[in-house]
C-alpha cells in the first residue's frame, strides 16, 4: 500500500494542497524519505526470509529425488543432460553405476 502511495506521491501532495481540509494529512519530504527507507528495510527482510523458506522447501523436494527412479531416468533420457549432470556434480562413478 505504501509502495502504491509512492507512485501517487505527486498526486497526493497536489490533492492535499488544493483541498484545505486535508492539510492535516500532508506528508513532508522527510516523511516520504523515511517511508522509502522503511520499505527498503522490510523488502530486504522479507526477501531474506522468503529465500530461506524456499531453500528449505527445495531441500525437501530435492531429497525426494533419491526415493524414486523416475527422476534419474528422466534426467538421463533428456538429450541435453544425460549423465553430464551427475558428473558435473562430482557424483562417484560407483554411485552413478549402481543408480542406473
Amino acid at each position: 500500500m505504501i509502495k502504491h502511495a509512492f507512485q501517487l506521491q505527486k498526486l497526493l501532495d497536489e490533492t492535499i494542497r488544493i483541498e484545505l481540509e486535508l492539510e492535516g494529512y500532508s506528508i513532508s519530504s522527510n516523511e516520504w524519505q523515511t517511508l522509502k527507507e522503511l520499505c527498503h528495510v522490510f523488502y530486504k527482510a522479507t526477501k531474506e526470509i522468503s529465500i530461506k523458506k524456499e531453500y528449505e522447501k527445495l531441500q525437501i523436494y530435492y531429497s525426494k529425488t533419491d526415493e524414486s527412479i523416475i527422476y534419474p531416468i528422466a534426467t538421463i533420457l533428456d538429450l541435453r543432460i544425460k549423465l553430464k549432470y551427475y558428473k558435473q556434480q562430482k557424483w562417484e562413478e560407483d554411485y552413478i553405476n549402481k543408480s542406473f
